[in-house]
């Protein structure tokens, strides 16, 4: 990540909608956060998205990390992990929300901001089969509600939000339910 620069969402309206995900996490002080960032390495990195309200916090440790190197990162060792714009720039959606349910901690949050399909809307036969320039349509030709049924991670949908009309974007809150099971049956003395 060194010498990538934070993005700001100057005048679009994204930073509000990205502001209003990040601010219904209700992120407490002392809480450690992971920003999964849409890059196969650090090199290949030029921009970070900004996290309105979270990046001048300084009550919270919060990290950033490319999806490869999330995977030297220990399981459960965050609160909460924040997926804006990531999904539907990636190859393969389904690891990486699968890797973000990795690393929370169970009654952990996870954040996704991005551009997704309408449920029950399919893209038109020529972004579905786009190559060349037309290959990066195909990629953000994604349903959440398609990545999340073929993740197959124990998490629960909190919340669902549509972002500014016409634009494509949502707002998803999943709260992991890894462990809850485990620990609610756990004998209480």
């Amino acid at each position: 990540m060194r010498g990538a620069s934070i993005l700001t969402d100057g005048g679009t309206g994204l930073a509000a909608e990205r502001a209003r995900s990040l601010q219904h996490l209700g992120l407490l002080a002392g809480e450690r956060v992971l920003q999964i960032l849409a890059a196969a390495a650090p090199a290949t990195l030029v921009a970070v998205p900004a996290l309105p309200g979270l990046d001048g916090r300084h009550d919270l440790e919060l990290r950033r990390a490319t999806q490869s190197e999330c995977k030297q990162l220990p399981s459960g060792s965050f609160d909460a992990v924040v997926i804006h714009e990531v999904l539907e720039r990636v190859n393969d959606p389904c690891a990486c929300l699968r890797e973000a349910h990795r690393l929370t901690r169970p009654g952990g949050r996870i954040a996704v901001y991005g551009r997704f399909l309408p449920d029950g809307f399919d893209p038109p036969q020529w972004i579905a089969v786009g190559r060349g320039p037309l290959r990066g349509l195909r990629a953000s030709a994604r349903r959440f509600a398609d990545i999340l049924s073929f993740a197959r991670i124990d998490a629960r949908l909190t919340w669902d939000a549509h972002g500014m009309a016409g634009s494509g974007f949502r707002s998803f809150e999943l709260r992991s339910e890894a462990g809850a099971r485990e620990l609610d049956a756990t004998p209480r003395a």
